[in-house]
């Protein structure tokens, strides 16, 4: 589900696919974690994936500039 497509995506697209990703990463995480531990609650797993996606965030702030595109596109042509 990760892409680097942020020059040919609209903010809307992007915030659509953020919160369909942290949405279904937390509940995934929170079924498993409700199969191997009945006292699991959804909060602690949606900050657990909130936590693990915070460089993302933290990167698409930092990027208001354009200043990453150059290492995006890098990256993006690695792999």
């Amino acid at each position: 589900m990760m892409s680097f497509k942020s020059k040919e995506a609209t903010f809307l697209q992007l915030l659509y696919h953020n919160i369909l990703t942290t949405s279904l990463l937390s509940i995934i995480k929170f079924l498993l974690g409700k199969i191997l531990n009945s006292s699991v609650r959804f909060i602690d797993m949606l900050i657990t994936v909130l936590l693990a996606r915070s460089v993302i965030y933290a990167m698409a702030l930092l990027n208001t500039t354009k200043w990453l595109n150059p290492i995006t596109d890098l990256i993006a042509r690695m792999y």
